[in-house]
């Protein structure tokens, strides 16, 4: 792991920032993640996701109290994060303060774009509206008879219909009501409890309603509930076409994160009549994939000096993921 760390360029890292963060200093019996990175999948270049390491006990489970993630930088270990409190948003917030980006020119930073639109092909941010359901929240009350908890009750905090621009605000309205509140919140689709759905287009069929032309049944009936089908799905066609632009892509969005002045890069590609014709990276993804060199080194190593990836040595008879060069087996005779 060593020689690793030996690779990594931290160039992106604010050393003054990093050198303001708390000394970890580890229990005896503790020890790091083999690996760096955590949460790291989709951020840019250099970010400091990429080199951070969880902290365990002897029990192979992270602490109860104190550091569970530190950042090594320049031999010495410093927490980024705490489990006390646990703070999301802070946490991100502190993380970006350690950031110095690349200019978006950068080859490190165009092979991350490519990589964002190929990985996040087809799916787009839900931009809401947001209704709110029912809030609610769930009670384990304790078994008279064994003392534990072992029956379970839903209080109603609210009976929902409340409508909110953004996802954030509606979360927020949730959580006003008690911090383990909980509620369905529906944008084009149904929201998971942090994030908006991630929708995908075209849309793909276990979106679309179903229709069994059943003999069973009457005409009248198979006539009007395949009518029905029909309109609810070009009602679900509208609304996907609607909210799924190429501004609305979670790559775009993702790279407008770092970089507020990026527009979606254009290629050139074969046509059907055998002419070329220029898309977008949205429309048409880049096929051409840098491997994932990027994220922490600071040029793209040849295959004879790649380290492989994740504890596996270079591939050498396929496209290798982490320097992005392939090489054909060569029949045998």
């Amino acid at each position: 792991m060593q020689g690793r760390f030996s690779r990594y360029n931290y160039s992106t890292i604010d050393a003054d920032a990093v050198r303001k963060l708390p000394i970890w200093k580890p229990a005896p019996t503790y020890h790091l993640q083999h690996v760096c990175g955590n949460g790291c999948y989709g951020d840019p270049p250099g970010y400091p996701t990429y080199f951070t390491q969880s902290v365990f006990t002897q029990h192979g489970n992270r602490p109860r109290r104190g550091a569970i993630e530190v950042i090594q930088f320049e031999g010495v270990h410093y927490v980024t994060r705490w489990n006390d409190n646990y703070d999301e948003e802070k946490t991100d917030a502190n993380r970006r303060r350690l950031y110095k980006p690349l200019p978006e020119a950068h080859p490190r930073v165009q092979a991350w774009i490519a990589s964002s639109y190929a990985r996040m092909a087809h799916c787009y941010r839900d931009p809401g509206p947001f209704t709110v359901g029912q809030v609610k929240k769930t009670i384990w009350e304790k078994d008279s008879y064994s003392n534990r908890s072992g029956h379970q009750r839903v209080q109603q905090l609210d009976p929902g219909g409340q409508t909110f621009t953004d996802f954030d605000a509606a979360v927020k309205f949730v959580k006003s009501f008690d911090e383990y509140a909980h509620a369905d919140i529906i944008g084009t689709e149904k929201a998971d409890y942090r994030h908006p759905a991630t929708l995908v287009y075209p849309v793909p069929y276990y979106i679309l309603k179903s229709f069994t032309d059943d003999p069973r049944f009457s005409d009248e009936w198979r006539r009007k509930e395949k009518a029905s089908v029909e309109q609810a799905n070009a009602e679900i066609q509208e609304r996907y076409a609607r909210v799924c632009t190429p501004e609305n892509s979670m790559a775009f969005l993702k790279i407008r994160e770092f970089y507020p002045e990026h527009r979606i890069p254009v290629r050139e590609v074969a046509g059907a009549d055998g002419g070329v014709k220029s898309c977008s990276y949205v429309e048409i993804p880049p096929t051409d994939r840098p491997g994932d060199w990027w994220e922490r080194e600071a040029v793209q190593p040849m295959p004879g000096d790649c380290p492989g990836s994740y504890d596996k040595p270079h591939r050498t008879d396929g496209w290798c993921q982490y320097c992005g060069h392939i090489r054909v087996k060569e029949a045998t005779a």
